[in-house]
């Protein structure tokens, strides 16, 4: 199964915070300025679009005139944290090759003893991660490899942060599906520690981790792997509220379902896969709700109980793939109601393939009727209409 993920920058509570702080900082810059050369005013108009949420082009000249006062006061004691605070930012907005003087400062090394922040580790980072984007060759992809190596087991920030999900997601681009599990699982290990405050990129980068590594050696660490974040976004599910509670009930869909096409491939090719022992002991370590794969919400407690019986599926649910899908399997999470035996309000919360075929599915399933077992009566001691019913599907890829 071939992925192709785009990494989206999320503007999270944690990016919230962090851009609050820097402005804390640099307020205490100013207060620091009495004799020196940097221009108040330049840090002042760089604190009011950072904290205004500037479009990037009145922050990328924030940024660039707060570098062109610190390379022009070397002896500033404040320059080193001041470039290198805008080269982060530039970066951040996508201008990195922006920020090539702010990373060659911040290296000197008669700026840069004895400093708690930025760290010589935060410093290196921003060098090898501008000059991989002002120029991506083997050496300089290298460089960033090893600086990004060190920094796996560090605090996250900003840039850290920028920085993994930059690197996997031109691994995916470039569609060395070996390479990206590499470097995607790097990043699901730098940002464990604050998923909870990050959750679209540590769900990006898991994604993409267990998806590239499937498609890279079908090894079944990679459904492992999508065990635990399925079991991780439901325990997200129960602790949240509003759209991000919607956000993670759909992601959570999409990992089951994910899961589902990998476990009947495995099945398929007489390869181990996870056993269903083996997945709810994964999913037991989460805390989650209990939501059956199939659950009728009806709330009138003196209404007969919804018949029992199958879903007749017929007309078989096909697709027709790719050379490269062919001989995988593929899954999707339906929620509907059932009226007079019927299928209808059907909507697909998860697919795999990923949203290529949900129409072709909806309407499969629409034609789907629900057949009581032989000793149910509709009407008489049971119903045949129920809702928000949850069904997995899984099907061969012809």
């Amino acid at each position: 199964m071939n992925v192709s993920l785009a990494v989206n920058s999320v503007y999270t509570e944690w990016e919230n915070f962090m851009r609050t702080l820097l402005v804390v900082l640099l307020s205490l810059v100013i207060s620091q300025l009495a004799v020196a050369d940097i221009s108040e005013d330049k840090i002042i108009a760089y604190n009011a679009a950072v904290e205004s949420g500037a479009d990037a082009q009145e922050i990328l000249k924030a940024s660039q005139d707060l570098i062109a006062e610190a390379l022009a006061n070397p002896d500033d004691t404040n320059a080193l944290l001041l470039a290198y605070e805008s080269g982060v930012r530039l970066c951040q907005i996508g201008s990195c090759e922006d920020a090539q003087g702010a990373a060659e400062f911040v290296l000197r090394a008669d700026l840069a003893e004895n400093l708690d922040y930025p760290s010589e580790a935060e410093r290196k980072l921003l060098s090898a991660f501008v000059g991989w984007h002002v120029s991506q060759t083997r050496k300089t992809r290298k460089e960033l490899d090893e600086t990004l190596t060190t920094l796996i087991s560090v605090e996250p920030s900003i840039l850290t942060v920028n920085a993994f999900e930059a690197r996997y997601q031109k691994d995916i681009q470039g569609g060395n599906m070996r390479r990206a599990s590499k470097s995607a699982k790097d990043a699901v290990s730098h940002m464990q520690p604050i998923a909870d405050i990050i959750p679209q990129s540590y769900v990006n980068a898991a994604f993409t981790a267990a998806i590239s590594a499937f498609n890279y050696n079908q090894h079944v660490d990679a459904m492992r792997d999508m065990t635990h974040l399925r079991g991780w976004l439901d325990q997200y599910y129960t602790a949240t509220e509003g759209p991000i509670k919607e956000w993670s009930e759909k992601q959570g869909s999409r990992a089951y379902a994910w899961g589902l096409a990998m476990g009947a491939w495995y099945t398929s090719t007489g390869k181990r896969g996870l056993s269903e022992q083996e997945i709810d002991e994964i999913l037991a370590t989460y805390k989650t709700d209990e939501r059956a794969a199939e659950t009728d919400d009806t709330d009138d407690i003196d209404a007969l109980p919804f018949c029992t019986g199958r879903l007749n599926m017929k007309p078989r649910l096909r697709y027709k793939s790719g050379q490269i899908q062919r001989g995988f399997f593929g899954a999707i999470i339906a929620k509907f109601d059932i009226e007079d035996g019927k299928v209808v309000n059907a909507v697909i919360t998860a697919s795999v393939p990923e949203e290529r075929f949900e129409a072709q599915a909806l309407e499969t399933i629409s034609k789907w009727v629900w057949q009581p077992d032989e000793n149910q009566v509709p009407h008489n001691n049971c119903r045949l209409s129920g809702t928000n019913l949850r069904l997995p599907i899984v099907f061969a890829l012809d």
